[in-house]
């Protein structure tokens, strides 16, 4: 799915470029007429707002203002007649329009043009309700309006902080630190005063990343009062430079480091050439390094995968099952980069038959995303019977994604159990469960508990794949338990487990004890205990109780102490430790 909406957007952006070059001049021409156009948008997408109601009820009025606009045949008066009516409302009557999408331009300069001058008109009249919709529909524009108001008065925009929830404050600073640096980070150190909370730390690494970029100096100045699991993060943001400018004696310093290789790995998204620079390094890594790079997947092949699988990992030390994964997570990269070039990979790769079967079933899952490049990548597949099974697994990823939508929790578990495609086909019909109502989820997971072993697995497997999309109704949890007493074999790379960090159903238990956690941490620890014994059990442990302590920690201790002793200090040590391994 990733493949397929990467496609989508790259189609988009060119859209988005000819939009905004065609409204560049009206934006000018808002400007002379007394519009300040310097905040604007010329993003179609961006400029639709979030909580919209159907157009049904729509005041004459409105339709005949528009309608008006949209009969007028010259291109430059349907443009002065936009800008007429967006300088013609008030700050209410744009809350209306927008929230109620009246200006029924779908796209186009108009709306861009429209949209721009009506939101700044409301930025000036009303700053405070403006970011309070923004934050409600548009977090991107939020941080923006926000850094503008506190431009004009700093006093009264910090303080309409402090009611904020924690998650859309900290995203609002993130998006506010690049225009007001300072501003932000007065407001963040405001945020902290009011004690850590797992909001706090799920969202406050963007901001860090954000404020690097303006002034890493003023995020070095906070590091000593941040609170432990916070100065790993703030870490993480002032790593991605560094290593950028000087990346052999800056990871030298993390090797030093027990917590070196996560603040590694949280830095890597900052400069695209880490992975270049590491395959550098590969004979001077640290064995834990090694193994470290094997768990997180194919993440550090994305920007170079070829010079991956070329290296000569057999002389950097690494073992020959770990050449074989490190190999396999590059072609696993490739099948959606370069499938013909993958393909030539794994048929000359040292791959054991389970193994090329598994690499091929991938890449065929990825091809199905991308139909102008089946037809040569197929021609590199040999005639007969290895061509015909690709062909007819792309045939039933197709036929997957055209099935209609059901709310049948018995037609759905048909439709996900028929098929014999790879791990992740039924991607789409999870997906759907997103518009399901608790009776449905509801029926879905007593039915889930009554398949046969080869069937529970096949739906376990596209549960997990949603990604938490969909309402979860304990749903999801059943899921990743059942993945979790019934494991793949760890050795066969191509596997969903060997896919990233870690393991993906380690990482998806801790997750979702997280989660759950949050909403109801007594459930959360219920079905934490009922996970089998092992590492994932163990990190959800760690991970619920650390969550837990930041806004209960009296009920996180008393869970931490119901503990079977062995986990009890696994845990107690992890929390004393502030959450670091």
């Amino acid at each position: 799915m990733k493949a397929a909406l990467f496609q989508s957007s790259v189609k988009i952006g060119g859209a988005l470029a000819f939009a905004g070059m065609a409204a560049f001049g009206w934006l000018l021409e808002a400007h002379r007429m007394g519009g300040n156009s310097g905040s604007s948008s010329t993003d179609p997408v961006a400029l639709m707002p979030g909580r919209r109601t159907k157009p049904q009820g729509t005041p004459e009025d409105v339709i005949r203002k528009v309608r008006a606009i949209r009969n007028l045949q010259d291109p430059v008066e349907r443009m002065r007649a936009t800008i007429a009516l967006a300088r013609s409302l008030s700050p209410g009557e744009i809350e209306r329009w927008l929230d109620h999408g009246w200006f029924t331009f779908h796209s186009g300069p108009e709306l861009i043009v429209f949209t721009n001058l009506v939101r700044e008109r409301w930025t000036n009249a009303d700053p405070a309700s403006y970011t309070r919709w923004s934050i409600a529909n548009q977090i991107s524009l939020a941080g923006g309006a926000w850094a503008d108001w506190a431009r004009k008065d700093p006093q009264a925009a910090l303080s309409f902080l402090k009611d904020q929830p924690i998650g859309s404050l900290i995203q609002l600073l993130s998006n506010a630190a690049e225009k007001e640096p300072a501003l932000a980070l007065e407001a963040y150190r405001n945020l902290l005063s009011r004690g850590v909370t797992a909001g706090t730390q799920n969202y406050s690494l963007s901001f860090f990343q954000q404020l690097v970029k303006k002034d890493p100096a003023a995020l070095e100045g906070l590091l000593s009062s941040l609170p432990p699991a916070l100065q790993t993060q703030a870490e993480m943001a002032l790593a991605g430079p560094k290593l950028a400018t000087s990346f052999s004696t800056e990871i030298r310093k993390l090797w030093e480091r027990p917590d070196g290789w996560q603040i590694f790995q949280g830095s890597m998204g900052y400069d695209p050439k880490t992975g270049e620079k590491l395959l550098s390094e590969l004979k001077n890594l640290p064995s834990s390094w090694r193994a470290s790079l094997i768990s997180y997947g194919y993440g550090v092949t994305t920007n170079n995968a070829l010079q991956w699988y070329q290296a000569d990992l057999d002389g950097a030390g690494f073992s020959a099952t770990q050449c074989r994964q490190l190999r396999s997570n590059a072609i696993q990269t490739l099948s959606n980069q370069n499938p013909g070039q993958a393909i030539d990979l794994i048929k000359s790769g040292d791959f054991s038959d389970q193994e090329r079967k598994g690499l091929m079933a991938n890449l065929i899952s990825m091809l199905s995303s991308y139909p102008d490049k089946t037809e040569a990548a197929l021609a590199k597949l040999d005639p007969g019977e290895e061509r015909q099974q690709a062909q007819t697994m792309l045939d039933q990823y197709a036929a997957l994604r055209s099935t209609p939508k059901t709310n049948n929790p018995s037609d759905w578990l048909e439709k996900v159990t028929a098929t014999d495609v790879p791990r992740g086909a039924g991607y789409s019909l999870v997906y759907a469960l997103r518009e399901w109502g608790p009776d449905e989820l509801g029926q879905l997971r007593e039915s889930f508990q009554t398949l046969p072993d080869d069937n529970r697995k096949k739906v376990a497997e596209a549960l997990v794949s949603g990604n938490g999309s969909y309402s979860d109704m304990g749903l999801r949890g059943d899921a990743i338990s059942y993945l979790l007493n019934h494991p793949d074999d760890p050795a066969q790379p191509g596997t969903r487990r060997n896919r990233t960090f870690r393991s993906p159903d380690l990482q998806l238990a801790s997750q979702y004890a997280v989660d759950l956690g949050r909403k109801d941490p007594a459930s959360a620890g219920s079905w934490v205990q009922s996970l089998p014994s092992g590492e994932a059990q163990n990190w959800a442990q760690k991970n619920l109780a650390s969550t837990w302590a930041q806004y209960d920690p009296d009920a996180a201790g008393r869970w931490v102490q119901s503990l079977p002793a062995g986990n009890r200090a696994e845990v107690q040590k992890y929390l004393d430790n502030g959450s670091k391994p």
